[in-house]
């Protein structure tokens, strides 16, 4: 890899399976740090959201609404790995399922409940403990799949503005070039070779000529 040094010209050569490929570094710089800073983090979140969903809902199920009431919710401020201070929430509910209390516990919330405050959220009928704020599986999986679909029109946009910007040449062969910017070029290919005389071969031609005369006359 070997960056130009020509202030005019920012490119990046590589060659890979024998075909040099050029490429602009600010178009590399951005494809990496769109990669970095949105595509990886975009991703993180949709598994997450993915694995969440499979833990919480069960597919194919109809879940039922039932009213939670919020009983406490907890502050919890931490430092992150830069030194700045945030705050996240623990809120605990109960509700009540043909006669029978439940508890539950969300973790990791934006922001506090209020103590005695009221939601509408579904359970599972056939596990009562399993409880959501989607009605079904197939609903609250919009989540991830959302930010799948995200990912992968950025990350097709930025693969194709990456590879639109490159240049691709591949190796000369026998002094002839070929290249998606021009044609093959094969005239050191069908030139005659460096040992071939025109002069040389007319007059040996001349001598075999002469020589069959020769063979003419002496019979």
């Amino acid at each position: 890899m070997r960056f130009g040094r020509n202030i005019e010209e920012y490119m990046v050569n590589i060659t890979w399976k024998g075909i040099d490929i050029t490429i602009n570094s600010y178009v590399l710089r951005a494809f990496f740090i769109v990669q970095v800073a949105l595509l990886t983090p975009l991703l993180l979140v949709a598994i997450m959201e993915y694995a969440n969903n499979r833990d919480t809902y069960e597919p194919g199920v109809a879940y039922q609404p039932v009213t939670i009431t919020y009983t406490n919710s907890i502050e919890e401020r931490y430092m992150d790995a830069e030194g700045y201070q945030h705050t996240r929430y623990t809120n605990i509910f109960q509700y009540e399922v043909n006669g029978v209390s439940y508890s539950y516990t969300v973790n990791n919330q934006v922001s506090g409940a209020v103590r005695g405050s009221q939601e509408i959220w579904y359970y599972n009928p056939n596990n009562p403990e399993q409880i959501g704020n989607s009605p079904s599986y197939e609903q609250a999986s919009r989540s991830h799949k959302g930010l799948i679909h995200v990912y992968v029109v950025i990350q097709i946009i930025a693969i194709f503005v990456l590879i639109i910007t490159c240049k691709f040449n591949k190796p000369e062969v026998n002094g002839g070039t070929w290249n998606r910017y021009s044609d093959a070029r094969w005239d050191s290919v069908l030139k005659e070779p460096d040992w071939y005389d025109p002069e040389e071969q007319k007059q040996d031609g001349q001598d075999v000529e002469a020589w069959d005369a020769e063979k003419e006359w002496g019979k």
